[in-house]
């Protein structure tokens, strides 16, 4: 007997008429499949309670093909295109074996196990037409601990110690800078500084490093304060902690307003971290969803109503573009510049940076080459009523 087809118009007027559903040829369309990554902070291997997502991570997968790169975006993902219809190299086009592949990342340790091999396959009546089993895990990295020290040119010769679990080291030096490297198993273990300019050392600051790099910048006067046994005093005062979260919506930017304990702020932009597209502002945002920046690039100030002291701030830049030159922080008193601290700064993790300056009335925040600083959770102890 031979079978006929209806024609598509009549078939959907019987159905409209009969009142019956019929199902419609569907057309395949694309779709992705994605590798999330992030910033692991306690290092355990576990996305969990204070992680966050790491943007701007060249993911590859390898597939039958060729390798297809993307970066993570804005919310961890490196989207991949599944689709029949696509360009072999820009999209996954075929069933077959993908495998993605983890980069090594500077200063990043991976805390999740290698990535494993997926298949993908076809599927008719999926939305792409084709599904990848299984899924792919989340990649997950941790920053190497390490503690960097800047001391100031009057003690440029003076040997630095390091002393941890009862190990003391040498800091090695690096330039201007003095490294104490951390062991990840140590990274949650105080770590003792210490200054010899003669016979015994004198200690300079107790540290916990965590899964972050610390920068340590000391003044000459907090050296001859530490030289003569003395420690700074807050004079009972809470420390003010600026995280910049409730001043703003996520839609919106505008100048950081003053502050009520004696805080005066110039050239700094409040934004939500997914505002712009700069890596740096998503993965420099250490706390809640708002960090500050150095408006396009230009030098910011702080200014008290009378002497503060800064304690510590979080510090990234906005474009890898920036990596190329120092940030710079410059604190003054009466005028004049008590101390600097230099940094080289990236996108993908702040650097959590402490302050051994003692009083200052003014701050400058600055990029050689005017590229934008991104500043979050600054604490210090604000002037004196």
């Amino acid at each position: 007997m031979r079978r006929t087809t209806m024609p598509l118009r009549l078939r959907i007027g019987l159905a409209l008429c009969l009142g019956v559903a019929l199902p419609l040829p569907a057309q395949a369309e694309p779709m992705n499949i994605s590798q999330f990554v992030f910033l692991d902070r306690d290092g355990d291997g576990v996305f969990d309670a204070g992680d966050r997502p790491l943007a701007g991570v060249p993911v590859t997968l390898e597939t039958e093909a060729g390798p297809i790169t993307r970066a993570s975006n804005l919310n961890g993902f490196a989207n991949f295109q599944l689709s029949p219809e696509g360009t072999p190299g820009e999209a996954i086009t075929a069933p077959g074996g993908i495998t993605p592949r983890a980069p090594r990342l500077r200063g990043l340790l991976r805390t999740t196990p290698e990535p494993r091999s997926a298949r993908v396959r076809a599927l008719p009546g999926s939305p792409s037409g084709l599904v990848v089993d299984p899924p792919f895990g989340f990649l997950g990295y941790a920053v190497q601990p390490v503690v960097e020290v800047h001391l100031p040119p009057e003690v440029a010769d003076a040997a630095l110690y390091c002393t941890q679990r009862g190990q003391v080291t040498l800091a090695w030096q690096d330039g201007e800078r003095r490294i104490c490297a951390v062991p990840p198993e140590s990274a949650e273990a105080e770590l003792v500084l210490s200054l010899s300019t003669g016979d015994t050392p004198q200690e300079l600051a107790r540290i916990v490093p965590g899964f972050r790099r610390v920068v340590a910048g000391f003044s000459a006067s907090a050296i001859d304060a530490a030289r003569a046994g003395e420690t700074a005093e807050s004079g009972g005062r809470t420390p003010l902690n600026l995280d910049f979260e409730g001043i703003i919506t996520a839609n919106d930017v505008q100048e950081l307003p003053a502050h009520p304990a004696g805080l005066l702020f110039h050239n700094l932009i409040l934004a939500h971290r997914l505002y712009y597209r700069g890596y740096g502002y998503v993965n420099a945002t250490t706390s809640g969803e708002v960090s500050v920046y150095t408006s396009s690039g230009h030098p910011a100030r702080i200014t008290g109503t009378g002497p503060f002291e800064l304690a510590s701030m979080s510090m990234g830049v906005a474009w890898p573009e920036a990596q190329q030159a120092a940030a710079r922080v410059t604190g003054y008193r009466g005028g004049e510049r008590v101390a600097e601290l230099a940094l080289s700064l990236g996108t993908l993790h702040p650097a959590h940076v402490l302050f051994f300056w003692g009083p200052v009335d003014a701050l400058r925040i600055s990029h050689d080459l005017y590229w934008q600083v991104v500043l979050d959770d600054i604490t210090l102890h604000p002037p004196r009523d």
